[in-house]
């Protein structure tokens, strides 16, 4: 996800890890696009992702179960 350079007042580590740079697509390694909307150049921006995936109330084991107990019905 891209976020506002401003997104590092409020960074968790443990939460979530950066991994890249949207600024001229040319830099470094790291630093992936350049960040055009509707052919204008726009501000830099981070690129995140979460460390640990949101669990889905509806694929969990007992959701799974129950749908499968249903059909056998």
């Amino acid at each position: 996800m891209g976020v506002p350079v401003t997104f590092l007042d409020k960074y968790n580590p443990d939460q979530f890890e950066i991994v890249g740079i949207l600024n001229h697509g040319c830099d470094s390694e790291y630093d992936l696009a350049k960040p055009i909307l509707n052919g204008k150049e726009k501000f830099s921006r981070i690129l995140i992702r979460r460390k640990q995936p949101i669990p889905l109330p509806y694929a969990s084991e007992a959701t799974v179960s129950m749908a499968a107990e249903e059909s056998a019905s």
